[in-house]
């Protein structure tokens, strides 16, 4: 104002020298420069709304620890809409508060896939699987089971474990049925010799030899 004021003088002498009017409009100037604006109020969003938000958000659409936070900011902001005497800085406090924890809900999983997938290995007889295949399958249903009663699990670790028991079920190696073979091998090693030529006998003596072979691969292939 000081400076404004010893310009107007100068803005109104005809005769005012160009120093002084230099002088003034560097007065003007450098008092503007220090101009300092009024500290404003911090906004407060209506608590009385998002609490009225929060409201509409029900517990059974996320899990149990991050609603936990948004009922203890209702309440708290609740406790602060209550109170005629709240300061600004407390009712923007309670709407940050609520804010913050409506955004860090955390939606519960939805697990039917999993279900499906481990419904679908249950119904699997471990007899007609090879045993390291069928036990990587128990592992992947083990690590998997629990998050069907976990009400916290997250979407991201339902589909990594519904992957794991999918991925096992892909590389399970079935058994082949050996019955047959099994009981052609019997017959033909309880057939006497004398009976048949020799050329015919060492033949189907060749065959037996090649027939036991891939019995016995079959029984490593169940153990392994």
């Amino acid at each position: 104002e000081a400076a404004v004021a010893a310009a107007k003088p100068v803005n109104a002498d005809e005769h005012a020298t160009q120093v002084q009017i230099q002088s003034a409009i560097q007065a003007i100037t450098a008092a503007w420069v220090a101009l300092e604006l009024k500290q404003q109020p911090t906004p407060v969003t209506d608590l009385a709304q998002w609490l009225q938000v929060a409201a509409t958000l029900k517990a059974d659409d996320y899990t149990p620890a991050s609603y936990a936070k948004l009922t203890d900011a209702i309440a708290a902001g609740k406790k602060v809409a209550a109170d005629p005497n709240a300061s600004t800085a407390a009712q923007q406090a309670a709407v940050d508060q609520l804010k913050a924890a409506i955004d860090a809900l955390v939606p519960r999983a939805n697990k039917q896939s999993l279900e499906a997938v481990i419904a679908t290995a249950d119904k699997l007889s471990a007899s007609a699987y090879t045993a390291s295949s069928y036990a990587k399958l128990q592992a992947a249903l083990k690590a998997a089971r629990p998050l069907l009663t976990d009400l916290n699990a997250t979407q991201a670790a339902v589909a990594e474990q519904t992957n794991a028991v999918l991925t096992a079920l892909q590389q399970l190696v079935k058994l082949l049925d050996k019955t047959e073979l099994v009981k052609l091998i019997t017959q033909a090693a309880g057939l006497k010799k004398d009976a048949y030529t020799e050329a015919s006998f060492n033949d189907l003596q060749t065959a037996l030899a090649q027939a036991r072979t891939v019995q016995k691969r079959s029984e490593e292939r169940r153990v392994g």
